[in-house]
Order: C-alpha cells, then sequence, then structure tokens
C-alpha cells in the first residue's frame, strides 16, 4: 500500500475516533444518571406523573393551601403571599410552578396581597415506604424565592418530612425532619452553602438546581432515609426510620424570610416525578 493510500486512511480514522469522542462526551454531559428502584419495587400510580398533558392529572390536589403567609420584606414592613392555583401552570411536557410579584395587588377572600407562589399536593396521604424521585430545575438561581420537592406528616399530630430538594438563600439541602407538636428536633441534613469550603462544592450545587436534575429519596422499614442526586448517594439520615404516612408536594414560592424586591422571578418547573414502593 502507498503513503497516498494510508494517510487519507488515517485521517478518516481519526476523524471518526474523533467524533465517536466527542459524542461520548456530548452524552455524558448531558445525560443525568436516574435512581433505578429496588428489584421487585414497583412504579406507584399515585406518586408517579409525566406531566406531558395541558391538565393537571389525577393524581394531585389542585387546591392551594387556604392560608395566607405574613412575609417580612427587605425594607422591613410586613406584605401577605399567597398560594394559588393559578400559579401552577401545565405546559404540555411539564408542570410549571410560578414565584410572581404583583405589581397591582390582588384581593381575594378579603385579603391583599403582592405576592404569590405554586403548590401541588398529592392526593396520596399514605407514603412510608418508597423511592421518590423527580426531575426539576429553577430557571436561574435566585436566593429570595423557596422551591422545593419534599413529603411531609399527613396527620396533625406530627411525624417525618423529608426534603428532597430544597433551595433557599442560594443554599441546597436534603433533610430529613421529625416533627413533635410544631417543632423539629435537631434534623439531619446535608448541605450546601455559599461559604462551605472548598467552594467548588457550592458552584456544583447550584448547577444542579438551574438544569434538569434528578432528585431522589428512598425509604425503608430497616434503613434510614437516604437522599440521592442524579443517582449518588448524598445523604444518609441519621434520624430514626421513616414511620408516618406522607403527603408529597412541590412548592414554591418568595422567600419567607427576604422578600425579594419587585421584578420577575425564576419558575421551578417539574419534568416527571416517580414513585416505586415495595
Amino acid at each position: 500500500m502507498s503513503l497516498k493510500e494510508v494517510l487519507p486512511s488515517l485521517s478518516t480514522g481519526m476523524c471518526l475516533a474523533c467524533a465517536a469522542v466527542f459524542s461520548l462526551a456530548t452524552h455524558h454531559v448531558n445525560a443525568q444518571a436516574k435512581l433505578y428502584a429496588p428489584g421487585g419495587w414497583q412504579s406507584y400510580n399515585w406518586g408517579t406523573d409525566h406531566f406531558n398533558d395541558y391538565d393537571i392529572g389525577w393524581q394531585w390536589n389542585n387546591n392551594a393551601p387556604n392560608w395566607f403567609l405574613f412575609e417580612e420584606s427587605k425594607s422591613g414592613p410586613y406584605s401577605l403571599s399567597k398560594f394559588r392555583t393559578q400559579n401552577v401552570v401545565m405546559t404540555g411536557d411539564h408542570v410549571r410552578l410560578i414565584n410572581w410579584y404583583h405589581y397591582t395587588p390582588v384581593t381575594e377572600q378579603g385579603r391583599t396581597f403582592t405576592y404569590s407562589g405554586g403548590w401541588l399536593q398529592s392526593k396520596a396521604t399514605w407514603l412510608t415506604e418508597g423511592q421518590f424521585q423527580a426531575q426539576t430545575k429553577v430557571d436561574w438561581n435566585f436566593g429570595d424565592i423557596w422551591p422545593s420537592f419534599w413529603t411531609t406528616y399527613a396527620s396533625g399530630g406530627g411525624g417525618d418530612e423529608l426534603d428532597i430538594m430544597e433551595y433557599q438563600s442560594n443554599i441546597l439541602n436534603h433533610a430529613h425532619h421529625v416533627w413533635s407538636n410544631g417543632n423539629s428536633n435537631s434534623p439531619s441534613k446535608r448541605l450546601w452553602t455559599p461559604w462551605m469550603n472548598p467552594r467548588w462544592h457550592h458552584t456544583w450545587a447550584m448547577e444542579r438546581v438551574r438544569s434538569w436534575s434528578n432528585w431522589a429519596c428512598r425509604t425503608t422499614r430497616n434503613t434510614q432515609a437516604t437522599f440521592y442526586i442524579n443517582g449518588k448517594l448524598e445523604h444518609t439520615s441519621n434520624k430514626r426510620k421513616v414511620v408516618s404516612p406522607m403527603i408529597m408536594h412541590f412548592s414554591t414560592s418568595p422567600h419567607r424570610d427576604h422578600r425579594p424586591a419587585p421584578g420577575n422571578y425564576p419558575d421551578f418547573r417539574v419534568n416527571w416525578v416517580e414513585t416505586h414502593i415495595p
């Protein structure tokens, strides 16, 4: 074989190899690993929805809590905020929960408010042992909102709360609370804060918040709650095993402790949620 014949062959091979490497690299960047359920566990329809419609699914209560939050703004005076059904919008391929500043204050049920948020709550109130996983993102990092994917006890007497994705004050956390008489005693938490060391850990966490990422928690009768980001274990609770029936929530609102200035705020978006049970 002549040199002229070899060189084009080498060139073609190198191009194919480069293309393959680029393809793998691109796939690695874009793919988000999913946490697969243990063998024998089944998908549970009451806590599973791919939000690929324009109507909210039968699994959810589309009635926001009928209460207002007295919340202090940065400038000092108190103002009201409300969770509203209008702030939960099905787009056809995901659900959008809207954080809103109302330049023209809104009056409902005799109360006037300038801030509002979105709230989606499962009809299922008996979630205890299972794997709860959702793919979410916040449009951009903005510390004055409070988007969360969480489950919490269904009875008024107290019980377990699992904060699977909670973002506030530019802090990301996983948390397991055990509530009793309105108090949570030393929750088990994993935090990614702006002051943590090394700083790149916080940068990594903020990238997860503002891009489509998979957030999961798994509970069993024999083990403490475990929390995952994109299929990787990030936190194991040091509290008791989860024992109380729970409700699943997606919620967001302008933050109760430091109200943002008037403007446009990022939305909290949920692509899908999946629940598996033994």
